[in-house]
């Protein structure tokens, strides 16, 4: 919906979201032909934003305004008035210093919150008195602006920490948690800030795994968020150190190796109860082939077992022999002469 704005309406923030719209009671007490009016301006505003309560067909010379709220008129209703014969305003019980008042009447609020949804009421005074006396009643009726929901990390593992937050453009409201469609019950690993924006999960566990929203609102309406997804896996497993890989790797070495001793001991052991030998393996016995059968013949008669034979007699042994006399020594012959050589070689 389109805002409107007055020409004189200074420092107006442009609406958005939390709407407001305005009912117009409307009371006088003179019959005249152009009656004394309020319009609300813009028709639609954020809270937060600017509201004017635009007062216009005046057709008297007013000697003074008054505005109250509540629909009551008394001290204590009293928000501010304005003086035409002073140009000065002088403030109520009611003010809260967001209000402005102008020479036209016209009441400008700032900031508007939800305790401003009320009816305010306007006294025009005269010389006469009172002249006429209009009343205008804000009413919230439009939807709130639509939340996002945020979180720091939406991949986790178990033992990680995760904050939500819940932003919103919309002032003046309550935000609630759901988890999985239903309402968000806290455990005692999750903290929330004072505003409720935002949530904060440590330790996260494996069942915090799901679908996140948060709505906002203002008592009269309410606007959910999109869903944000978490996931949380199973504890990582911390590797061992290289030290107890080392250490476990020497342990299994050694294991191995008193294995080893162990078999060579217990093999020295057989070794020396058999003397060395070596098991005998018998070789299979050779078959024969069998012979094609025929006329079985009548079997031969046993022979009679041979007489032993007498044993020799020994031989007596022979009487050794006496050793021979050694030879006597040959004389050596006496060299020939060198001529007789000579000769005997021609």
């Amino acid at each position: 919906m389109e805002s409107h704005t007055a020409t004189f309406h200074r420092g107006f923030v442009p609406w958005q979201g939390l709407l407001f719209t305005a009912s117009l009671l409307t009371f006088w007490s003179p019959t005249t032909t152009a009656q004394p009016a309020i319009e609300i301006l813009p028709g639609d505003i954020n809270i937060g934003g600017n509201v004017l309560l635009r007062l216009y067909n005046v057709t008297v010379e007013p000697t003074e305004y008054r505005w109250y709220s509540g629909g009551s008129i008394s001290p204590a209703t009293l928000i501010i008035t304005y003086s035409r014969v002073t140009n000065e305003s002088t403030t109520g019980d009611s003010y809260s210093g967001r209000e402005t008042i102008y020479p036209n009447g016209s009441l400008l609020i700032q900031n508007v919150n939800r305790g401003d949804q009320v009816i305010y009421t306007i006294q025009i005074m005269s010389l006469n008195g009172v002249y006429a006396e209009l009343s205008a009643e804000i009413r919230i009726t439009s939807n709130l602006l639509k939340p996002t929901i945020h979180a720091s990390n939406t991949v986790l593992m178990e033992d990680d920490s995760v904050v939500l937050n819940c932003v919103s453009k919309n002032a003046d409201i309550t935000i609630s948690w759901f988890f999985e469609g239903h309402n968000m019950r806290l455990s005692d690993r999750m903290t929330m800030n004072v505003e409720g924006s935002s949530i904060t999960i440590k330790p996260v566990k494996v069942e915090d795994s799901g679908d996140y929203q948060c709505e906002v609102s203002n008592g009269v309406n309410s606007s959910r968020s999109d869903t944000i997804r978490l996931y949380v896996t199973g504890k990582a497993i911390t590797p061992e150190p290289a030290g107890s890989s080392l250490a476990g790797m020497g342990m299994m070495i050694l294991v191995l190796a008193v294995v080893i001793l162990m078999s060579v001991l217990a093999y020295k052991m057989v070794h020396r109860k058999t003397g060395g030998e070596q098991p005998k393996v018998e070789a299979p016995a050779e078959i024969k082939p069998t012979e094609p059968t025929g006329p079985t013949e009548p079997p031969q008669p046993e022979q009679p077992p041979q007489p032993e034979q007498p044993p020799q007699p020994e031989q007596p042994p022979q009487p050794e022999q006496p050793p021979q006399p050694e030879q006597p020594p040959q004389p050596e012959q006496p060299p020939q002469p060198v001529s007789n050589l000579l000769c005997w070689s021609q």
